[in-house]
């Protein structure tokens, strides 16, 4: 790992750029070179190799004059076997920035290329293969036995919820061919308040794993929600129906 030095507003700075050609010892060392023996700034620059103007600009303090206010660590290539056996399980840079307590830009420039190995499992431990596995129009996988359960805990709810006001009266939303959308919708399982809160946490910075964790939903979900695939219809009008 490599130690970089950080700006109050949290950007690598100095002799820690990747694109330095100085440190903070020779930048001083120019300065007390002008300070007190007056070199000329083309007699620094040739010296340390660097052009006139850059001397000119170090010495005034337009350049090098921000303070180092923190450090981190950074991956280096001595560390991409730690990376990539944490890749294998299935971890983004994110994760394993965190697990390895370096930036998530060195873990991403080292993992550059290598795809994430495939899920096995989902979740819950259900193995993604053979007769559990359910390829989506879209081409992403499913499992079977969590769908199922998912399909079931909402028929409950629903049953649930026509025996607690049986023969009541309530207003759903629907869209213009007249079928009921958002949380109104028969197999809806998170309400309106919940997609709000996913729109709310990605505007936020938060990554769809983060937000999945935030409001338990699965991440292919929050994805398609924040891209308009799901839960994306504007109410046309309103009705009345008998539950």
């Amino acid at each position: 790992m490599r130690t970089i030095g950080l700006s109050a507003n949290g950007r690598v700075v100095g002799e820690h750029h990747p694109r330095a050609k100085l440190t903070f010892a020779k930048v001083e060392e120019m300065r007390h070179l002008r300070n007190e023996h007056g070199l000329t700034f083309k007699a620094l620059g040739e010296h340390f190799g660097v052009s006139g103007r850059t001397a000119w600009q170090i010495v005034r303090g337009k350049t090098w004059a921000v303070e180092v206010v923190a450090t981190k660590q950074q991956a280096t290539e001595q560390d991409k076997a730690r990376v990539l056996e944490l890749r294998a399980q299935r971890l983004g840079p994110a994760s394993i920035a965190r697990a390895m307590g370096v930036t998530r830009h060195s873990v991403s420039r080292l993992t550059t290329g290598i795809p994430r190995p495939p899920k096995t499992h989902c979740k819950h431990g259900h193995p993604l293969s053979g007769d559990n596995l359910l390829i989506r129009h879209d081409g992403y996988r499913e499992c079977k036995q969590c769908r199922s359960a998912g399909s079931r805990a909402a028929y409950e709810r629903r049953k649930a919820a026509r025996l607690a006001g049986e023969g009541t009266l309530r207003t759903v939303a629907i869209n213009d061919a007249g079928l009921r959308i958002g949380e109104d919708h028969q197999n809806a399982k998170y309400t309106n308040g919940e997609i709000e809160m996913v729109l709310s946490l990605r505007d936020e910075g938060k990554s769809y794993g983060e937000i999945g964790r935030l409001v338990e939903m699965p991440k292919s979900t929050v994805r398609d929600i924040i891209k308009g695939r799901r839960r994306c219809q504007y109410p046309a009008d309103f009705k009345t129906i008998k539950e």
